[in-house]
């Protein structure tokens, strides 16, 4: 057996080893695919090079620099402000066992005392949150401010408290 070393036909890029096996016909010859050499690429850090066969010997370049990501879409971002308004009313709301504020606001019409206030509460702070919300939206989009980060928003938000 003998390694020999593998590389794409196209592009000359290294393929990895192959243990080539001894003819049976021909004690000494080895049979090995045809992109192959039995000379072995240097040492390099797969991470950020790549060994490439020029023909006549192993060439380490560098990997290009991954593309940069496509910035987000308009649809994309507002999806992103929208489900993480959302996520906080909602997780207010289960401070107080309701499965989201949307439960919690059914309650309104409650005829118990406590469910009816806590509804009301609810209705009353989901409204100005959303109401802050689409603002920072608008003011965005009329190019009077930038656009701020999910943790900016969450802090201009109103303030989420029980009432005692």
């Amino acid at each position: 057996m003998k390694t020999v070393y593998l590389f794409d036909t196209q592009t000359g890029a290294y393929a990895g080893p192959y243990d080539a096996q001894e003819s049976p016909l021909q004690p000494g010859a080895f049979i090995a695919p045809d992109a192959s050499v039995s000379i072995a690429p240097p040492a390099f850090n797969a991470q950020s090079h790549c060994a490439r066969w020029s023909g006549s010997a192993w060439v380490i370049e560098a990997l290009p620099a991954p593309p940069e990501p496509e910035p987000p879409t308009d649809a994309e971002i507002i999806a992103a402000f929208t489900a993480a308004i959302q996520l906080r009313l909602d997780t207010f709301a289960r401070t107080r066992s309701y499965d989201s504020i949307l439960s919690a606001c059914t309650y309104v019409t409650s005829s118990v005392p406590k469910f009816a206030s806590e509804a009301a509460y609810c209705v009353g702070a989901r409204d100005a949150t959303w109401a802050t919300g689409y603002q920072i939206l608008a003011d965005v989009q009329a190019g009077e401010r930038a656009m701020p980060t999910v943790e900016d928003v969450m802090a201009e938000l109103p303030s989420l408290q029980w009432p005692l």
